[in-house]
């Protein structure tokens, strides 16, 4: 078993093939690319929840941290 975080292993064959199937052409980065949309337009769906701001972020850290950001003072500690 591999305890370390889940993005220092190899990606999962069919996660190479997805990658590989949608790997078509030019696409903006940071979120503004036409698929984006539907992906967040899909998580307020699963929500329930039409007005959701939806940030899309590479890591669960990276999604904690940014969690905790909106429940704290700059000057809070967790």
């Amino acid at each position: 078993m591999f305890f370390a975080s889940d993005n220092a292993g190899p990606a999962h064959p069919q996660v190479m093939q997805a990658l590989l199937d949608v790997n078509q052409g030019y696409a903006n980065p940071y979120g503004v690319e036409p698929l984006m949309d539907v992906v967040r337009d899909q998580v307020r769906d699963l929500f329930e929840a039409p007005e959701a701001a939806v940030y899309l972020v590479a890591t669960g850290t990276a999604a904690n941290c940014l969690a905790l950001a909106t429940l704290t003072q700059p000057w809070d500690t967790v």
